[in-house]
This record gives C-alpha cells, structure tokens and sequence, in this order.
C-alpha cells in the first residue's frame, strides 16, 4: 500500500478516513453540532461522490457545524443505481435532501435520487435539491471553478442554510 497524499489544510478532519478507506460500502458521515439545535436543522442529508466532491461535502458540514447545524454527508459508491430500501433507512430521519454532481444536473446522481424517491410513497414528500454545473463549465483551477459554480464546501454550506429558510 502507498502511503496518502498530503491533505490539505482546508480538508476535514475525517479525510483520511474517507478516501483511503479499503472496503467499498457505503460510508456515512454524519458532523453533528455539539449546541441544541432545532430538530428541523438535524435533518438535513448531503449525498456526493468522488474524492474531489466527497472534501467538498464534509468541508460545507464542518461551516455548517460552525453554525450549530448538523449535516449528514453519503458518500455514494455507485452512480447508476440505488437500492431502495437501503435509501429509506438512510434517508429515514431527513426533510431536505441534497445532492452533488461536479457536471450538468440532468442524469447525475441528483436525478437518479430524485427518480427513486418519486418511486416510494414513503419518500415522495421529501425536498430534494441538486446542486450541479448549471451553465458552460468554468475554466481554471479546480478550486477556482467549483467556487465560480458555487461547489465549494463554503458556497455549498451558505446555499444549505439559505434553502432552509
């Protein structure tokens, strides 16, 4: 085995846990504030995927913790199926529903989501948003661009809260 990258320094805590990890579950990531926050605020669910989207995710639930709200991040091993019932259970606690996709939103993971929560009445209530590339990609650095698009961990947490309110 090689030994990990160097993280970087904006990277969470549980990085090395993440995206060094052996098995090929699915890995759950909950960042739980430590304040008494509102019920309606420790509902929220984040699924990603990648090892570039993934930081990006758990950078947002660490800002989101900042700010006493709990965020719950899936990392998502597979991208063209969804088991339904494993998709009940996790999402058995959650309101609002968040995805992430690095590309264009139509027929990313937020769609293959959206079309198996339409599926189960169980789950058909629940608000779901895709965040995705909504226009021609950016150029520049990755950093730049998830950034112009609103990717980010940070541009991500602001647009959790601001959909919240």
């Amino acid at each position: 085995p090689h030994p990990p990258p160097h993280r970087p320094p904006t990277a969470p805590s549980c990085f090395k846990k993440i995206f060094f990890n052996d098995t090929a579950t699915t890995e759950i990531y909950t960042i739980r504030s430590s304040s008494a926050a509102s019920d309606v605020y420790k509902r929220q669910i984040l699924f990603a995927y990648g090892p570039v989207m993934m930081n990006e995710a758990l950078i947002a639930a660490e800002r989101l913790k900042e700010q006493g709200i709990s965020l719950k991040v899936v990392n998502l091993p597979w991208l063209n199926d969804v088991d339904l019932s494993w998709l009940k259970d996790v999402c058995a606690e959650s309101n609002d529903i968040f995805t992430l996709d690095n590309h264009s939103g139509y027929g990313g993971v937020g769609d293959l989501l959206l079309n198996a929560l339409m599926s189960s009445p169980t789950l058909s209530s629940r608000r779901l948003v895709k965040f995705a590339v909504d226009e021609i990609p950016a150029c520049g650095t990755p950093e730049e661009a998830l950034s112009y698009h609103g990717l980010d961990g940070q541009s991500l947490a602001e647009r959790i809260l601001a959909s919240m309110s």
